[in-house]
């Protein structure tokens, strides 16, 4: 089974948050790479989701999508991965985190695809 998580964007014409019109199987085109050794990741954002603490929902059989906010994924990162810049710099260089995420801007326009 793969537990992928990834950010990707929801306004993909391919993916409908609501399930219509769907073409495949309905999850936001991926715009970096995976996150890495997300296992544990993956159930803890279902969780959330799941709790409310995450705006998200179940999108496809397999598929959940949280619409979050750059800062948002840079707190998850940091609180998953630790305060370990040179591995998440490494890892997810599209985030390139330079001081803990608290800090940083907010990355417009990327959400969080599970």
């Amino acid at each position: 089974m793969y537990l992928d998580v990834y950010i990707g964007e929801l306004d993909d014409p391919s993916w409908s948050w609501d399930g219509k019109d769907a073409v495949g199987g309905n999850c936001p085109r991926r715009v970096g790479p995976f996150f890495p050794s997300a296992r544990r990741l993956f159930y803890q954002i279902i969780q959330e989701i799941e709790t409310g603490e995450l705006a998200g929902k179940k999108v496809d059989w397999g598929g959940y999508v949280a619409d979050v906010t750059g800062t948002d994924i840079a707190l998850l990162v940091e609180e998953y991965y630790g305060d370990r810049e040179d591995f998440i710099n490494r890892s997810l260089p599209h985030l390139q985190l330079r001081r803990p995420p608290r800090r940083c801007g907010d990355l417009t326009g990327l959400k969080m695809q599970m």
